[in-house]
């Protein structure tokens, strides 16, 4: 069997799992090889690693920096069809429960595992969701701070957020409240959404000297930025502001 014959063609990226069978008593170099030339993505990882021992064990040593970058679907809502030891939807996207709430009863896949630990965002950030659903906040914050250090706007404001709330094991912090607000409202890549829910927080945090010195000039512009991004508690608070004058 050629290279072409075992790699999927660029017009479609679903495995032909019957052509990946044959090829199993390949040696694992080989299969390594390619893997190597597959979709960068978890959903041909996934069903390729079904396929058998011999496959599975040849994505799983994929080069670290392949799983890294590899593109991470996760569907938190439908149910599993198992296939040998992988966890995958019928539409070969990655799901965490077997049935509907009960994502805490599946361990998370290991192929995910595998991506997040190799510093893939995308694969931390639904490590981080799984953990949430499961009521693992902690496990959660930890996953979610591994993506924020990365630059993930997403994983920064989320993390801000559940800081500000207080609603972890870890207990309220507006010290860290702080930190990951101001740089998920400063990264480039946060959305209009986060941004005006960022932002608004962020005018609490530094009008209350929460976690920070009273400052209602940093107040008044971060409610400004809330308000421009859509925020309308931000645009009341930031009108109350002027009209006690208490801008700074």
């Amino acid at each position: 069997m050629t290279m072409e014959e075992a790699t999927p063609r660029e017009d479609d990226d679903t495995p032909d799992e019957e052509c990946f069978g044959l090829a199993a008593d390949l040696p694992q170099d080989i299969l390594a090889k390619v893997v190597s030339y597959l979709p960068n993505t978890l959903k041909v990882l996934v069903r390729v690693a079904a396929v058998c021992t011999s496959w599975r064990q040849a994505v799983l040593e994929a080069d670290p920096v392949r799983l890294s970058t590899a593109e991470v679907r996760l569907n938190l809502t439908c149910p599993i069809r198992f296939q040998q030891s992988s966890q995958m939807h019928a539409s070969g996207t990655l799901v965490p429960a077997v049935k509907r709430g009960r994502a805490e009863r599946l361990p998370v896949p290991r192929l995910l595992q595998s991506a997040a630990a190799a510093g893939n965002v995308e694969g931390l950030i639904a490590i981080a969701r799984m953990y949430e659903m499961r009521g693992n906040l902690v496990g959660a914050v930890s996953q979610w701070k591994a993506a924020a250090k990365a630059g993930s706007a997403q994983a920064q404001f989320r993390i801000g957020e559940l800081f500000y709330q207080g609603n972890t094991d870890l207990g309220r912090d507006s010290e860290e409240a702080l930190l990951w607000l101001q740089r998920a409202a400063k990264n480039p890549e946060c959305s209009q959404e986060h941004l005006s829910v960022a932002a608004t927080m962020l005018g609490y945090l530094h009008m209350d000297g929460d976690g920070c010195k009273v400052d209602n000039i940093q107040a008044t512009k971060w409610f400004a930025v809330g308000k421009a991004a859509g925020n309308k508690e931000a645009e009341k608070t930031l009108g109350w502001m002027w009209n006690t004058g208490q801008f700074g």
